[in-house]
């Protein structure tokens, strides 16, 4: 999430605290909240079109040759949204799968369909694979301990991000 909030939101030129950003995994991040390592964790929850983080990925050219979709459970909110905003595909037939490796095996054999992925899976794909930014970024719970010491600061951040990301 670093990756798409933070830069809308933090000024390194004013900054006077000592903040230190990094991305990870949520349950990553919720261990290293847990044990006392952040203040802050912002763990992602797939709900409504900020920014592009998500994407469509297929074999032929999206816009032409495209029959279908394939989605995988995790991304049926995505799917939602794009469905009601998005002509390319509101008009596609789609199938639920388990997984996102379930759609990807499945955009292999069918190579009229399309899948939706996030950006991690980028790194996956070979050069035949045809890739559409859908404009779908996830939102965001944000975690802190109730006892910290710096809730004021961690609430200023907070409210600094949801400002920047409606």
């Amino acid at each position: 999430m670093t990756n798409f909030v933070i830069p809308q939101i933090f000024d390194h030129e004013t900054n006077q605290a000592n903040l230190i950003i990094k991305s990870t995994s949520s349950f990553n991040a919720l261990t290293e909240l847990k044990n006392g390592y952040c203040d802050l964790a912002l763990i992602s929850a797939s709900s409504q079109p900020v920014l592009s983080a998500d994407i469509s990925v297929s074999k032929k050219p999206l816009e032409r040759e495209v029959t279908s979709l394939i989605v995988s459970k995790s991304k049926i909110d995505v799917y939602k949204i794009l469905e009601k905003n998005n002509p390319l595909f509101s008009h596609l037939p789609y199938t639920a799968v388990e997984s996102t490796q379930d759609a990807l095996s499945n955009i292999n054999i069918n190579k009229n369909s399309a899948t939706f992925i996030s950006a991690r899976f980028l790194k996956y794909f070979e050069k035949d694979y045809n890739y559409h930014y859908t404009g779908v970024k996830n939102g965001f719970y944000a975690l802190y301990k109730s006892n910290n010491f710096h809730t004021d600061e961690i609430l200023k951040l907070i409210e600094m991000i949801k400002s920047s990301t409606k």
